[in-house]
């Protein structure tokens, strides 16, 4: 945000390119320290789960508030350049706030890694042959999904000629996962992590398979539809990969994984944005790029969900939580104060 207050218009772009790479590869190293910090203040068992569902529900309407609030400052602001300084003074008073809270959490006692050097850490996952089976599959179904849903935005702008209802679509997609947050979220208390990945996938494939109500159905009502389920399972999603390395992971290594995970989910997820755009660049029909391609590949995420994912899954705790850490004293007390202990 602060790009066109620094730089000049000339270099705006490749000064955007660089800072974003620099922000995503921070992030992704931030979100592995954070997410295993994080998840060490929720109650671990069954009901870590709605605790996740909760707070990444508050996390995706704040993105609606801040959705909000960029609008109104770009309609109401006397230049683009002012518009841009609140956004940037309000992003600053944010990140204060935040650092102040992170400051304030208790330390919780640490629990090093068994492993006594990098290379052996970094491994461990790869070593568990239960995680290594299930991530090699969730991730292949990842670049199948990427591979549908990185071309939603283009089918709707260049191809429905719908641009003017995105902002509208990204609005009802954000609402949907606040409430699939807290829905998925209430479900992992009742099932393990691992038996809930294939409705999520399944949902993703019902998601693809409606573009192609586009046949019969107004544009508008498709789409909404079509957000509306896509929100609601890509919450599932994100709240399945955070449970199902909170559930597979020792506390010990649990860095280590999440590492894992965005690594290789990431690299796959990657390559399915140019598998899509190579699939959208063939010749042919104008209804298979309006809703053939994503109905072809919703058709395989449902058949791959209820055919393959349930075995590969499997896992030899016949779906039962793993018992809570009483280790944590953040679990202790919350299982004294719901009188489970």
């Amino acid at each position: 945000m602060s790009i066109p207050l620094l730089f000049p218009p000339s270099i705006g772009r490749p000064v955007y390119a660089i800072l974003f790479i620099v922000v995503a590869l921070g992030a992704t190293l931030y979100n592995i320290f954070f997410l295993s910090l994080h998840y060490d203040y929720v109650p671990q068992g069954k009901d870590g789960g709605r605790y996740v569902g909760k707070r990444s529900t508050f996390q995706r309407l704040a993105g609606v508030g801040v959705l909000g609030i960029t609008a109104i400052a770009f309609q109401f602001a006397s230049s683009d350049r002012t518009a841009y300084l609140i956004l940037v003074l309000i992003g600053l008073a944010l990140f204060i706030v935040d650092m102040f809270f992170q400051w304030k959490m208790p330390d919780l006692p640490l629990k090093p890694s068994g492993e006594t050097d990098i290379r052996g850490m970094i491994s461990v996952p790869f070593r568990d042959r239960y995680f290594r089976r299930s991530l090699t599959y969730l991730s292949v179904m990842l670049l199948i999904q990427i591979a549908a849903t990185s071309m939603f935005g283009y089918v709707i702008t260049n191809i429905l000629g719908l641009e003017p209802l995105s902002i509208w679509l990204v609005l009802v997609q954000l609402l949907s996962m606040a409430g699939g947050f807290q829905v998925w979220g209430h479900l992992s208390t009742l099932h393990h992590a691992r038996s809930l990945w294939s409705p999520v996938h399944f949902c993703m494939g019902i998601t693809c398979l409606s573009w192609a109500l586009l046949a019969f159905l107004s544009p508008v009502v498709v789409l909404v539809w079509v957000h509306l389920l896509f929100g609601f399972t890509v919450g599932g999603f994100a709240l399945l990969a955070k449970l199902f390395v909170i559930e597979e992971a020792p506390h010990s290594e649990r860095p280590a994984y999440f590492g894992a995970f965005s690594l290789v989910t990431g690299i796959l997820g990657f390559c399915g944005a140019p598998i899509g755009g190579a699939l959208f660049s063939l010749n042919g029909p104008k209804w298979v790029q309006e809703w053939g391609i994503f109905a072809m590949i919703g058709l395989v995420l449902m058949l791959l969900a209820l055919l393959v994912g349930r075995s590969i899954l499997h896992h030899s705790m016949g779906g039962k939580h793993r018992p809570a850490n009483l280790n944590n004293p953040i679990t202790v007390s919350y299982l004294i104060r719901n009188n489970q202990v």
